[in-house]
């Protein structure tokens, strides 16, 4: 087992730390394929609820892929995240 490292956003590379810090309603992006986007997306989207959480406010993200696979992986990414944050969903 890998030992966490003590901030989970260190995870990320530097433009996918930019793209997670976006904090832009609407973000399109120009990228190639296997470049982190589910995996940053996901980041930004657990960070989102839990701040929300914290301060007893609610949000809605909206997660869209082209298949049904391809939202089961994107979901298991948050999941990985939420367990990175330590956080129970």
């Amino acid at each position: 087992m890998n030992k966490p490292t003590a901030n989970p956003r260190n995870r990320l590379l530097p433009y996918q730390r930019r793209w997670a810090d976006d904090n832009s309603r609407w973000k399109f992006g120009l990228m190639s394929r296997q470049t982190g986007k589910d995996f940053c997306s996901a980041e930004e989207g657990v960070r989102d609820c839990y701040l929300h959480e914290k301060a007893r406010s609610k949000t809605d993200w909206l997660i869209v892929a082209p298949s049904e696979r391809q939202s089961v992986e994107s979901l298991i990414k948050w999941q990985d995240w939420t367990k990175a944050y330590n956080l129970a969903i």
